[in-house]
């Protein structure tokens, strides 16, 4: 208390000075400290947006090789499955033509189907999950089914 009793009217101005002063320093320092948490959190929010977009944008990249990795190796795949099935169907066809005219002059045509039906129904590849069929075009008959092989 002794402090404002001291205080005399020729020093009133300066200490109103200093209370003005004090409180503008600490009104600006208050609105500085805000002003800057709000630009920090700004900073935050565009630091993991841009995070964000880049990891999507790298993501559908990555779906999009990925994709056509898959597209290649199907493709690769299914060139594969049809060389396969087109040497197998080459194989079948030479043991066919091959016993057919061997034994044309001597066996009748049912009986070299039957022949041929019997070389080829134990053949298997693909694990056992290949196998031949063999049917006539003219008649619709199935000689060697590819469900029933036995």
């Amino acid at each position: 208390m002794n402090l404002f009793r001291k205080i005399t009217l020729s020093s009133a101005p300066f200490y109103a000075s200093l209370v003005v002063i004090t409180s503008l320093a600490v009104f600006i320092g208050i609105f500085w400290a805000i002003n800057e948490y709000q630009a920090y959190q700004e900073s935050i929010a565009n630091i993991k947006d841009n995070y964000r977009h880049q990891y999507e944008v790298r993501l559908q990249e990555e779906v999009a090789n990925v994709v056509e990795l898959i597209k290649y190796r199907r493709q690769q795949t299914e060139l594969q499955v049809e060389m396969d099935i087109r040497e197998r169907v080459q194989a079948a066809y030479t043991i066919a033509s091959h016993n057919y005219r061997l034994f044309k002059d001597e066996k009748t045509l049912e009986e070299l189907r039957w022949k041929i039906i019997e070389l080829l129904r134990p053949m298997r590849w693909n694990n056992g999950r290949g196998y031949y069929f063999i049917g006539r075009v003219t008649s619709g008959v199935i000689d060697l089914f590819a469900d029933e092989p036995y």
